[in-house]
């Protein structure tokens, strides 16, 4: 049996080409996504090129969890 995904919790960098890069990480709600059924890369990228317009963005570690904080994949 599949469990809902409840949240996002990606760490990731980003910064200008070539120069310093910031860490952060962030938890946030899959309805946050343009397509909050989709568990990808490619989603949650899309998601921070828009939170980090025109900067380079590298994700360092994804994970989708359910209610309870256990990954679900």
């Amino acid at each position: 049996m599949a469990f809902p995904v409840s949240r996002v919790v990606v760490e990731y960098l980003y910064g200008r080409a070539g120069g310093s890069m910031t860490r952060s990480r962030l938890i946030t709600s899959p309805t946050n996504l343009a397509h909050p059924m989709a568990r990808s890369e490619t989603a949650v990228l899309a998601y921070l090129r828009k939170r980090h317009p025109g900067l380079e963005i590298t994700i360092l570690s994804l994970d989708f969890t359910d209610a309870s904080g256990k990954s679900v994949r």
